[in-house]
Parts: C-alpha cells; sequence; structure tokens
C-alpha cells in the first residue's frame, strides 16, 4: 500500500500553481475581449440613424457613402462602396422597406437578391442559393447567399409590413472571407428602437 504525506510545503506549490494558472486565464479573457473590441471599433464607422427608420446601424469605417439614387425607394436605402480582397468592388446596402403586401423578410430577400441577378444578367440561380437564419441586431433573421452571383441578403420584419435587410455584393466571382466578416459586423450592429 502506498502513502503519500501532504506537508505544508506541497500545499503552497499547488496554491501558487493554481492562482497562476487562474490569472493566465483572466489574463487571455482580458486579452481577447480588448481584441474583439479592437477589430469590432476598427472595421465600424460611426452610427447612422436615418430619420423616421426606428432603426440604426453602423457601416464598415473603410467604405465611402455611395450614389442615393432615383429610384422611389431612395429613401429607404442607405449605400457604401469599398473595396474587397484584391481591390475588387464591394457594394453594401441597407435597406428599409415598408410595404405591408410583402410575405415578410424573406420574399423582401429573395426579391432583392433577383434584382442582383437581374443586374448580373443571369437566369436562374436558386438551385445556388443557400437559406440559413443569422442575427440581424437582436433579431433572427433570415439570410440568402447566392455564390453564383456573388451576393447575400440578410433581412428580419422589424414591425408589421416593415422589412430591414443588408445587402452585399461584389463585382468578382465570389465574396471573400474578409468582406463577408464586415458584412456580419455591420449586421450585428444593428439596433433596434423599441419605442418606435
Amino acid at each position: 500500500m502506498v502513502f503519500e504525506v501532504y506537508s505544508q510545503g506541497r500545499t503552497a506549490a499547488a496554491t501558487r500553481t493554481i492562482l497562476g494558472t487562474a490569472m493566465l486565464l483572466a489574463g487571455t479573457v482580458v486579452l481577447a475581449a480588448a481584441m474583439s473590441h479592437h477589430r469590432s471599433t476598427h472595421v465600424l464607422g460611426q452610427r447612422v440613424s436615418p430619420p423616421g427608420w426606428g432603426w440604426s446601424f453602423q457601416p464598415p469605417q473603410r467604405f465611402k457613402p455611395g450614389p442615393i439614387g432615383t429610384d422611389s425607394a431612395a429613401d429607404g436605402v442607405r449605400r457604401y462602396l469599398g473595396l474587397g480582397a484584391g481591390g475588387i468592388p464591394v457594394r453594401l446596402m441597407v435597406w428599409h422597406i415598408e410595404d405591408h403586401e410583402s410575405d415578410g423578410a424573406e420574399a423582401v430577400a429573395r426579391t432583392l437578391l433577383n434584382e442582383f441577378r437581374l443586374l448580373r444578367g443571369v437566369r436562374s440561380t436558386e438551385e445556388l442559393t443557400r437559406r440559413s437564419h443569422h442575427p440581424l441586431g437582436s433579431a433572427q433573421g433570415v439570410q440568402l447567399l447566392n455564390t453564383r452571383i456573388a451576393a447575400v441578403v440578410r433581412a428580419v420584419e422589424f414591425h408589421a409590413g416593415v422589412v430591414c435587410a443588408i445587402t452585399m455584393d461584389v463585382s468578382g466571382d465570389s465574396i471573400d472571407p474578409k468582406s463577408l466578416r464586415i458584412f456580419e459586423e455591420v449586421c450585428r450592429s444593428v439596433r433596434f428602437d423599441t419605442g418606435a
């Protein structure tokens, strides 16, 4: 039979080991939090709260505001232009769509994705569209990602008949991972005004 004797010296060493491990873990958590905060603030610019929308967002810091356009929905769209990997042009659009006749967020997302398809002159892309759920601010939104036309749409119904959507498309063949991270950060930056 083996007996182990615990002495004062051994308890102090164990205590130092536990304290050292706890301090290392705490330092790692603080460093990770600081890096996460730095990454978010570095990627996103000033918060934008368009009048009458009832929600706000932060566009990418290095993207420039694009033209407003002449379409009837111009007041409900904010455009931002930037560069993705390899200098490929990237367009991010933030939509506030009031359509009490629509069938909800997914129907609006499909319509927006269809607009990108028409602009590219592509016939059918339905089989290349991946549907999933991801957050848009504090709400769970529907996301449609189409690899053939290099476009992604995320939308959520804010109020009955009011849909918030964020879209990104690139001039290249696919959306690069850096651009997708920026898209994700912008989607997560959405804040809904609960008093609206």
